[in-house]
Parts: structure tokens; C-alpha cells; sequence
């Protein structure tokens, strides 16, 4: 797995989209068949959440992982219904110190979520971008007179794609590079493309029906 950098753990949030991750001495259930019905069932196993690994992503899927480290205390079974589990008090949180009166100036953030179209995946020719994309997330935006230019994008564990953005009636396109990168991704029709901006560099990932 590949850890994520400090400064880009937005994109890493942004593409896992809303979680919520317990504190460490938290107890909690782990449903060994991961599904619903185990959980309706009440065959979870009562754990003590030992540790939380560091936000990352899978090298080969670049989907954002996070591994919990659990120890059980129980057997399979109802023996603990879910509602009488104990709980330990949440560590104590120390206020962060007060910011420098020169403080540094907050990064420029934005954020869109595009969901993928037959269109965006099967032929793989390029990706569609709405003018409200396009205007807010890349910083230099086309001018005019330009049909298109080249761009560069990072993906989720730091490799650079280029893609030529190629202005459209609609609004612009991604094209030339596309085909490269939906290669070996396994992306699908209603897979989501999140684009992160962060001051002037523009990350991006896939966020897959899976994970929603």
C-alpha cells in the first residue's frame, strides 16, 4: 500500500467519500461475511479496536484503504447483543495551539464529483467535463481563442497524467490520454472520477460503485 502524504489527505477523503473511522480502545463489531443480513442477524464479533493504520491506497486498484487492527473478545454468535457493548471513553483530545499571527494563507480547495457515462467509458475517446468542472478545478483555464491545450493531472498515489483539454460544445473534454488511463483500471459505466484541486495542482481518482 502506498501512504498518503499529509498534504493531500483531502484527496484521500475526497475519493473515499464521507467516513467515519473510531478511535483506537473503541469497541466495535466485526461481521465476518460483511453484509447486511449478518448484521441484522446480530453474528458480529465483539472487538477491541487495538490500532488504526495510516490513510492509503491499494498500489494496484489506487482505491483508498485503511487497515483496523482488532482484537476479539467474544465468539461468533449473539452472545453480546450489539446495543450492550461497552464503550471506553474517546482519549483525551488536546486543543490545537493558536495560529501564528502570520499565519500562512489557506490553500486554494475544490472538489467535483463526475459520474462516468457509457459515453466516458466505452470507447474510451474521452471523458466529458461540465464548464463548472473545467472552470473550477483547473486552475488555467482555456482561453478563447484555444481549442485545447495539454494538461497534467496526479493521480492518487503520485504518478502524472497528461491529457489534452479540448474545449467542446457543451463544455471540454478530456481526450488524448484518456484511453491510456482507463487501461487496466477496470472503470465502469456509473463509476465516479473525483478531481481534487489543491492551490494550482489537481489531483484525481476513481471512486467505484463498490465503495458507495
Amino acid at each position: 500500500m502506498a501512504t498518503v502524504p499529509a498534504t493531500v489527505e483531502a484527496v484521500w477523503v475526497a475519493i473515499a467519500g464521507p467516513v467515519n473511522i473510531p478511535a483506537p480502545n473503541r469497541y466495535v463489531y466485526f461481521y465476518p461475511n460483511g453484509d447486511i443480513a449478518s448484521r441484522m442477524s446480530r453474528s458480529g464479533i465483539l472487538c477491541r479496536l487495538v490500532s488504526v493504520s495510516e490513510l492509503a491506497y491499494d498500489r494496484r486498484s489506487q482505491q483508498p484503504v485503511i487497515d483496523f487492527f482488532l482484537q476479539p473478545l467474544n465468539e461468533v454468535g449473539p452472545a453480546v447483543p450489539p446495543m450492550q457493548a461497552p464503550a471506553l471513553p474517546a482519549p483525551p483530545m488536546q486543543a490545537p495551539p493558536p495560529p501564528p499571527i502570520n499565519a500562512v494563507e489557506e490553500p486554494r480547495v475544490s472538489c467535483h464529483v463526475k459520474v462516468l457515462t457509457m459515453t466516458d467509458v466505452g470507447g474510451k475517446q474521452g471523458l466529458t467535463l461540465p464548464v463548472i468542472c473545467s472552470n473550477d478545478v483547473f486552475p488555467v483555464k482555456l482561453r478563447e481563442d484555444d481549442d485545447f491545450r495539454m494538461i497534467t493531472l496526479t493521480d492518487p498515489i503520485g504518478g502524472d497524467w497528461v491529457f489534452k483539454q479540448k474545449r467542446t460544445r457543451d463544455g471540454q473534454s478530456l481526450t488524448t490520454g484518456w484511453k491510456n488511463y482507463l487501461e487496466g483500471k477496470n472503470v465502469v459505466k456509473d463509476d465516479e472520477i473525483v478531481f481534487k484541486r489543491i492551490n494550482d495542482s489537481v489531483f484525481f481518482g476513481i471512486r467505484t460503485k463498490k465503495m458507495r
